[in-house]
C-alpha cells in the first residue's frame, strides 16, 4: 500500500511540473514586481570623486512572452519596467581633500528590456537582455549647513543577466544582474542584484 501510495504521489508530481513546464513555455502577458540592492559608479570627468553608499531598487514591469514556439533552446520577452532607485552620499573628494558628505541620489527610471530565455521547459531557465530607456534623476547634496540640488532626465542603457525558477503553474522567481548606464555631464553606472517574481496571465 505504501509503495502504491509513493508511485501516486510521484505520477501527481511528475503531472504537475509536467504542466508548469508546459505553461511557462507558452505565449502569453505576466506581470513581474521586486526589488534588490543598488550600487553606484561615478564617472565625473572634472577630477571629482564621488563616493556612494550601497542602497536599494524597487520595480515593477508588464512584458509578453513569445513563446517557445517549439524550441527548446530558447524564448523572447520584452518588458516595460519602471523602476526607483535610491542611494546616499558618502564622500566627494576634490582637489586632493576628501569632504564627507550629505544628501542622496533618487532615480526613477523608465525602460524597455528585450530578454532571451534559455532551456524554457526546464526547471532552471538562465537569461540575458538588453534595455533603453531614460532616467530622471535628482542629487542632493548638503555641507557644513548648505544644501544644493540638481535633476534632470537622461537617456539610459542596460544589460541584464541571471535565472528564472519556476514557483508554481505561471510564477516565477527571477534572480539577476542589471547593469545600467546614464549618460550625462557626468556618466555613472548601476549595479543592482534583484530578486522579482513573475506572474503570468
Amino acid at each position: 500500500m505504501s509503495k502504491l501510495r509513493i508511485a501516486g504521489a510521484a505520477l501527481v508530481a511528475a503531472t504537475v511540473m509536467g504542466a508548469t513546464a508546459a505553461n511557462a513555455a507558452e505565449a502569453g502577458w505576466y506581470a513581474s514586481i521586486g526589488g534588490g540592492v543598488n550600487w553606484v559608479d561615478v564617472n565625473d570627468e572634472n577630477n571629482v570623486e564621488w563616493d556612494m553608499e550601497g542602497g536599494y531598487t524597487v520595480q515593477g514591469a508588464v512584458g509578453y512572452d513569445f513563446g517557445d514556439n517549439g524550441s527548446s533552446v530558447g524564448k523572447f520577452r520584452v518588458e516595460a519596467e519602471i523602476a526607483y532607485t535610491q542611494n546616499d552620499n558618502e564622500s566627494v573628494k576634490a582637489g586632493g581633500t576628501t569632504f564627507n558628505i550629505g544628501g542622496d541620489l533618487e532615480q526613477t527610471s523608465f525602460m524597455v528590456n528585450g530578454l532571451f530565455d534559455f532551456m524554457p521547459n526546464s526547471g532552471f531557465r538562465p537569461y540575458v537582455g538588453v534595455g533603453l530607456g531614460v532616467v530622471d534623476a535628482e542629487q542632493t547634496v548638503s555641507l557644513a549647513g548648505i544644501s544644493a540640488s540638481a535633476n534632470g532626465t537622461e537617456f539610459a542603457y542596460r544589460g541584464l543577466a541571471g535565472v528564472g525558477v519556476p514557483l508554481g503553474d505561471s510564477v516565477t522567481l527571477d534572480v539577476g544582474y542589471r547593469y545600467t548606464r546614464v549618460t550625462s555631464d557626468t556618466e555613472y553606472a548601476n549595479n543592482a542584484v534583484v530578486a522579482q517574481v513573475r506572474f503570468g496571465f
